[in-house]
């Protein structure tokens, strides 16, 4: 995913998915980047909370 200027409105940029697909608004630069980092942040959270857990469930070292 990155950001691309608007092709239409100089100075507007928008999102471009993956699959090459652009997000139906468009944001100044500053905004189209915080919207890109909270949809990567969105995506790498729910892919967290589908993986199994690993870490061991008993206290250890310090916390016994």
């Amino acid at each position: 995913m990155k950001t691309v200027p608007d092709k239409k409105y100089p100075n507007m940029y928008r999102v471009e998915w993956p699959d090459g697909v652009l997000s139906a608004d468009f944001y100044n630069k500053t905004r189209a980047k915080e919207h890109l980092l909270k949809i990567q942040a969105e995506m790498r959270s729910s892919i967290q909370s589908t993986m199994p857990l690993r870490a061991s469930r008993k206290p250890v070292g310090a916390f016994k």
